[in-house]
Order: C-alpha cells, then sequence, then structure tokens
C-alpha cells in the first residue's frame, strides 16, 4: 500500500492485523466516487483544537489544510459541541411510568452527538461507535426491537471498520466497551426493577 494522504477528517482508517502481517485500511464513511482517500496520522487526537493537532503535526513537517484546520473556529466549537453530549457518564431522573425521560436524556444527546459528528467527518471516531451501541441498548429497554435492530446492524458494521484488524489494541477496545455495555445494561435493568418510582441515578 502505498503512503496515503493525511486529514484531520478522514474518510479511511488503517490498522495492523497481527496474524496476517499487514496493514488493512478500511473507509469509514461512505467516499464518492473519484474522492481522494485520507487517513489521520494522529487518530487520537483528532478532536483536538486546531493549534494542538498543528503541533503534533509538526514532525511530519507539513502543515494541514483539510477543512476542519482551514476553518478551526466552526469545527472547534463542533468538537467542543460533541464531547459535551457525548459524555458517557451522566446523571439523568427518572420520572415514574414516565418513559419519556429515556429519549430525553439518553437517545437524544446519542442522536446529537452523531449529527454533530457526521457533520465534522468524524465517523472514525470511537464515540460515534460507542453511540450507535448506546442507541441499541436504549431501544433495547424501551422493547423497541425495530430501532434496535438497526442501530445494533449500524453498530456492527462500525466494529468491522473500526475494530476488526486483529491485534491487541483493538482487542483491549473490545473488552472495554463490553464492560460499559455491561455495567449500563445492569444500570437499566436496576432502573426497571423500580418501575413507577422516580428517583436520580448515575449512568
Amino acid at each position: 500500500m502505498t503512503v496515503s494522504l493525511y486529514s484531520c477528517r478522514p474518510n479511511a482508517l488503517q490498522d495492523w492485523d497481527s496474524p496476517s502481517f499487514s496493514l488493512q485500511l478500511r473507509a469509514s464513511r461512505d467516499i464518492k466516487k473519484d474522492e481522494e482517500i485520507f487517513i489521520s496520522y494522529i487518530p487520537a487526537g483528532i478532536m483536538d483544537p486546531a493549534p494542538t493537532r498543528q503541533e503534533r503535526l509538526e514532525p511530519y513537517r507539513f502543515k494541514c489544510n483539510c477543512q476542519a484546520c482551514s476553518n478551526p473556529i466552526v469545527s472547534d466549537e463542533r468538537c467542543r459541541k460533541i464531547e459535551e453530549v457525548g459524555v458517557l457518564r451522566r446523571t439523568i431522573e427518572v420520572n415514574g411510568n414516565d418513559m419519556g425521560w429515556v429519549q430525553e436524556q439518553l437517545i437524544n444527546p446519542s442522536l446529537e452527538c452523531m449529527k454533530l459528528m457526521e457533520e465534522e467527518g468524524l465517523q472514525c471516531e470511537e464515540l460515534y461507535r460507542v453511540s450507535l451501541l448506546r442507541l441499541a441498548e436504549n431501544y433495547s429497554f424501551l422493547g423497541d426491537t425495530v430501532e434496535e435492530t438497526k442501530w445494533r446492524r449500524m453498530y456492527d458494521a462500525s466494529c468491522q471498520v473500526q475494530c476488526s484488524a486483529r491485534n491487541p489494541m483493538n482487542e483491549a477496545t473490545r473488552i472495554k466497551e463490553e464492560t460499559e455495555r455491561r455495567a449500563q445494561k445492569e444500570v437499566l435493568a436496576k432502573i426497571s426493577a423500580k418501575k413507577g418510582q422516580s428517583f436520580v441515578v448515575e449512568l
């Protein structure tokens, strides 16, 4: 594989697959005909503010002029909002028999987070994949099998892109997400057991 072009808003991911001793390249979002393929050299920091990203790129001896770096005021503010609405742990208020809190406090933030990430071109980020998983679990809690299946399939497809290469880092990511998924299910199960009551819980 030749050297890929760089962007802070990549449309592809590359990862090392240990058993096959190969570097794999996968599209992280739909790529249009004749669109160039971009990856990030700093995948763990592409949501950092533009000046921070430029500093991290100094060893590569080039200045990034991608859409995010060319319009940092809009991009950095959007990333700040993504981190705000996409926070993993939050305090929620359960309002008795009214299940509207699930939509308002769990589902809507995940949908907003995904929308912002798609606008910013960040479907390659772990938080995007986690948002898909959260939606599947929350719709499962509501008993909506149609929506649960839709988001579960999207999550599985995202996993194929982001962490299907066989290496220790991806295995650790899978274990981490499974642990988080189980923890959320346990909390939702406790909420279900208190059906009809109003209380505050950390999720």
